[in-house]
């Protein structure tokens, strides 16, 4: 039993601990060099890993230019021959025959460093052809080498051949500086690192004899030649986001420089020439323009993980931004086709969302398909299923009715109506069944106009509502007619009398009762105009009366006395009284009138001199 509990214990553990894999690994193929995301859950267009591995960077920008790179590092000086085997013999030719041969000393005499120097090296198709299918660089070239440890030269055995050849207590150093130009072709297979392989040519200048004693270089002889190198190397990036941009690496270099012009006025050396095969590894640091990556590589890799979208939109912006790019053609082909796949993804994501019970989701995949779909095939399921969609939104609009949630069904149909025919159709119903239901509202607040408007609208909206309309409005003209002797609105009579009417001749269930009430409602119709006739002549009545009144009545005129006026018009709103020096009484009266004007009489000592409207 503890054994089998023990094994259970194992089996949970180890099934944890491989269930800990994430589902985005990555894979590296060529030791660490080419890395290809894989793993549970990734669904890759066809050619992912071919794409990875042959075009990981087929629309970077290229690396336009780079101002300086600068190498140091150790190098060995051998023979001048093509085999390995000729480094330690055969690379330094005399005048005559010495004694015996001189090879420049043992491996340690060989052993030196170098410096050079990169300048303005300059990606010339990118400028000149406006297009590049390869990043390669041409610029000035410099570089400076010396050894560590020179050999003495055999003075005595040369002076006893040449008493000319006299140099003691001298070393043979091989000190070049050369001057040249540079071709690079530099393969960046990553944002973080690239690949460098240099060829460069020029002309070297070299001084070979050195003082032991004082570490200084003789003037002469001195000689120069042709010289050539190649160089295979790697370089880091440190900030793949920057503009200009630094890398630093390494370098495995081998130089081959041909010191055949021997200048030697004094006749010291019987050396007439000398070939180096120089053999390195070195350090190097530089700075450089370009390489990045554009929208193009997004969109590439949107395109393999089959986001057919943002593929289309990250190439139109690569077409836009690179439109001399070597592999323009490429991108417009990627893009032709993620815009050909665009459908297949909406309807794939749908039909995720369908398997995972959300269909409002999968509906807005399936919506999107059809717009860009052109196969009719695919049109006829996304309309099947779009279909189906919308018909459970409607029927869910219709419980809604029933609960009399009327509003809220009406905006269910309204966004089921925007991609659905069958919904449009049954729009004017449920628009009718909230404007019966508002009517409802109103009717129960005593808003009878207003209900009989709102189920007027409804019935055109939905006549199949006729019937349950007709009863409203009958309970409303009931309504009425209990309220006929206080009612003061002519408009709702009138109303509930025309929807009677209409009832009358659309619904074969009028009853005897409905033509009672539409009796009433006319008989009350014709007692309220009476009544409102009635008033009517009683105001014209006052009126007249008071204009005739008005008419007998005495007007103030010049030459009245202040009681004479106050007996006609009454007391003024405003008076204005100012007596003069010599005590006469000056008085102003004023009289509002309509249309904002006023009656104006002067006073003279107390009599009315002038009566002025203004």
């Amino acid at each position: 039993m503890q054994f089998r509990f023990h094994l259970i214990l194992l089996l949970v553990f180890l099934s944890g601990f491989l269930g800990a894999t994430p589902k985005d690994s990555v894979k590296t193929y060529l030791w660490g060099l080419i890395k290809i995301k894989s793993g549970q859950g990734l669904d890759y267009e066809d050619g992912y890993v071919y794409d990875r591995i042959f075009h990981p960077r087929e629309f970077n920008e290229s690396i336009t230019f780079i101002p300086l790179e600068v190498s140091y590092g150790l190098g060995l000086n051998g023979g001048g021959g093509e085999d390995l085997d000729l480094m330690k013999t055969g690379w330094i030719r005399f005048e005559e025959n010495p004694p015996y041969t001189f090879d420049g000393g043992s491996w340690s005499n060989r052993f030196g460093h170098q410096l050079e120097l990169d300048f303005l090296k300059t990606n010339l198709s990118h400028y000149i052809l406006k297009t590049s299918w390869a990043d390669m660089h041409t610029g000035i070239n410099f570089r400076y080498s010396s050894i560590f440890w020179p050999s003495s030269i055999p003075n005595t055995e040369w002076t006893n051949l040449n008493p000319s050849w006299d140099a003691p207590n001298t070393a043979f150093s091989p000190r070049l500086f050369t001057v040249g130009l540079s071709h690079s072709w530099i393969i960046q297979r990553s944002q973080r690192w690239y690949l460098t392989f240099k060829y460069t040519y020029g002309v070297a200048f070299a001084d070979f004899y050195q003082s032991q004693a004082t570490k200084q270089y003789e003037p002469t002889p001195s000689g120069w030649g042709p010289s050539t190198s190649y160089t295979a190397g790697y370089r880091w990036v440190f900030d793949p986001g920057m503009t200009n941009r630094y890398a630093v690496g390494f370098d495995v270099k081998h130089i081959y420089t041909k010191i055949d012009r021997i200048s030697d006025s004094n006749n010291l050396t019987p050396v007439s020439r000398f070939d180096l095969a120089n053999y390195g590894l070195y350090l190097t640091i530089n700075v450089f323009y370009g390489g990045r990556k554009t929208s193009g590589d997004k969109g590439k890799e949107y395109y393999f993980h089959r986001d057919y979208v943002k593929a289309v939109k990250h190439l139109n912006a690569f077409l836009l931004e690179h439109p001399t790019h070597s592999n323009r053609y490429k991108a417009e082909a990627l893009l032709r086709e993620s815009e050909r796949k665009i459908p297949h993804q909406f309807m794939r994501e749908g039909l995720s969302y369908d398997e995972r019970n959300m269909p409002d989701k999968a509906l807005d995949r399936y919506l999107r398909a059809r717009v860009v779909a052109t196969d009719s095939v695919m049109l006829a399921v996304l309309n099947f299923r779009i279909d189906q969609i919308a018909d459970k939104h409607v029927y869910d609009a219709e419980l809604l009715l029933e609960k009399g949630d009327s509003k809220k069904a009406l905006s269910v149909v309204e966004n089921v109506a925007t991609y659905s025919n069958k919904a449009r159709e049954l729009l004017p119903r449920f628009r009718a069944r909230v404007l019966l239901r508002d009517g409802e509202i109103a009717m129960e607040a005593g808003v009878y106009k207003k209900a009989l408007h709102l189920f007027a609208q409804a019935m055109r909206k939905s006549p199949d509502l006729n019937i349950e309309i007709g009863l409203l409005q009958h309970q409303i003209a009931v309504k009425l007619v209990e309220q006929a002797n206080s009612i003061e609105d002519q408009d709702a009579i009138l109303l509930a009398i025309e929807s009677l009417e209409i009832a009358e001749k659309l619904s074969p269930a009028f009853r005897e009762s409905d033509k009672m009430v539409l009796i009433q409602l006319k008989n009350a119709l014709k007692e309220f105009e009476a009544q409102q006739q009635q008033i009517l002549i009683n105001e014209r009545m006052k009126k007249v009366r008071q204009e005739l009144e008005k008419q007998r009545r005495p007007s103030a005129e010049v030459g009245m006395t202040i009681p004479e006026v106050q007996a006609i018009l009454g007391e003024p709103r405003e008076k204005v009284h100012r007596p003069n020096v010599e005590g006469e009484d000056h008085q102003l009266w004023l009289y509002p009138m309509v249309d904002e004007k006023e009656l104006q009489i002067t006073f003279f000592d107390f009599i009315v001199i002038r009566i002025e409207v203004r």
